[in-house]
């Protein structure tokens, strides 16, 4: 199966272009993590979600683990 997205170019979007020598739809940034484990007092690790572009910014929805594992989702904007 071969799907196409059209949509609107996003000049404010971060992009890193496939490695050359990746087969892949998918690729992962070189940089990650961008959010090192431990961040703040109290939080273990922090996931991303879901990020949209929303009114010229961005919009992302977070699941935030304490360090003893217990999960709370955090809305997060830029």
């Amino acid at each position: 199966m071969s799907k196409i997205i059209n949509g609107e170019n996003l000049p404010n979007m971060p992009w890193q272009d496939k490695p050359s020598d990746w087969s892949l739809p998918v690729w992962r940034y070189s940089e990650n993590p961008v959010i090192d484990r431990n961040p703040f007092p109290g939080m273990g690790r922090i996931f991303n979600s879901a990020v949209v572009s929303y009114q010229g910014a961005f919009i992302g929805v977070f699941r935030g683990e304490t360090t003893t594992g217990r999960p709370f989702l955090y809305l997060g904007r830029s």
